[in-house]
């Protein structure tokens, strides 16, 4: 059985290169479990994020940038 491979990196740039327009992607890790509450602040509908980052950590993200200002 192959193993399943986890790149958040890799699947965060493929997809963005998919996307129409120029998109962009940034990876980064959380080194802290703090480091991760950032993440909360830039979103618009925080109710289940925030639970699952106050309850889980989340050891890295992935951020697409799009070409009018977007983020996904």
């Amino acid at each position: 059985m192959p193993s399943a491979r986890t790149d958040l990196s890799l699947f965060a740039a493929a997809l963005a290169a998919r996307l129409p327009g120029q998109w962009t992607s940034e990876y980064q890790r959380h080194p802290t479990y703090q480091d991760q509450f950032d993440t909360i602040e830039r979103l618009w509908d925080t109710a289940h994020v925030e639970y699952i980052v106050h309850q889980y950590v989340l050891g890295h993200e992935a951020v697409l940038h799009g070409p009018d200002g977007q983020h996904l």
